[in-house]
């Protein structure tokens, strides 16, 4: 697998991009449901911008959706990412990790996810949430590549978050990307741009209960089409009950205004609305 993964990634990044840019000339992507749902998600996130600015924004959303999965292959296959450019804010995480008293990294879907934890894992073993693959020797892959420099995966349920919740008891780091729908009774309603979203308040509990230090990190893209981590010290909103969530959200919010087309807007962020909210996906 790694030898394939590899291959597939021997073009450039840049020669990636410009094969997309032909494809995407043809106009086919407004018919696809990753435009049609992102531009949804961009229309709430982005009320003031008009039909055409978000119609451009969503195609260029899903175009570098692709290229992150590019970018997860090519970390998979390599032992260093030479993808990865800069690092904004290294200090901050690193100096808590110093610490030695137990971290929380939050993340979000910018970009390949995958990535972003091999970069941190590269330095730092840490205990993640895995949700499986259904192709099993894909699965059993990428679960190893998580698995780098003695990180360890839990499957995303009850064991798992026992898992997380031990670790950090234990003044490990553990990581996790909290901006997707948790299952029922797994999570509450928090504004998300201004929307009242099913939010996962897993790490934000954690934060409460434990009081152990969190950082965000997120992915984004240059200009020289390479990539850079950023880094975002967390707000003291995180440890506090009645405004952890909105707190998780509201940073969030942050980072992806940082790019907006880094965010991988074509998942249905708002597919669990609560009472006296319509499904905005329904007509699609």
């Amino acid at each position: 697998m790694k030898l394939l993964f590899y291959i597939l990634t021997v073009p450039p990044i840049e020669f990636i991009n410009f094969i997309l840019n032909i494809i995407f000339s043809l106009n086919f992507v407004k018919s696809t449901e990753a435009f049609k749902v992102s531009k949804v998600n961009l229309k709430i996130a982005y009320p003031s911008l008009n039909s055409i600015e978000l119609d451009k924004l969503a195609i260029k959303s899903v175009k570098e959706s692709i290229i992150s999965g590019f970018e997860s292959m090519y970390s998979w296959s390599r032992e260093s990412n030479k993808l990865l450019f800069r690092i904004d804010n290294n200090f901050i995480l690193q100096n808590k990790k110093k610490s030695n008293k137990g971290l929380m990294i939050l993340s979000l879907h910018n970009r390949s996810v995958d990535t972003l934890l091999k970069w941190i894992c590269s330095f730092q073993p840490t205990i993640t949430l895995y949700k499986k693959v259904k192709i099993n020797f894909l699965d059993s892959f990428i679960k190893k590549q998580r698995q780098h420099n003695n990180s360890q995966v839990y499957e995303t349920n009850i064991n798992g978050v026992r898992q997380l919740y031990k670790a950090l008891l234990k003044n490990k780091v553990i990581c996790m990307a909290v901006d997707q729908v948790p299952q029922k009774g797994m999570g509450e309603y928090e504004n998300f741009f201004n929307r009242p979203a099913y939010t996962n308040t897993l790490m934000s509990s954690l934060a409460v209960k434990t009081n152990k230090d969190a950082v965000y990190c997120s992915l984004n893209k240059l200009s020289n089409n390479r990539l850079h981590v950023v880094i975002k010290d967390n707000n003291k909103g995180l440890f506090d009950s009645s405004k952890c969530t909105l707190s998780m959200n509201l940073t969030l919010e942050e980072l992806i205004n940082n790019n907006p087309s880094d965010y991988c807007w074509e998942y249905k962020r708002y597919k669990r609305p609560p009472n006296g909210f319509k499904d905005p996906y329904k007509d699609l």
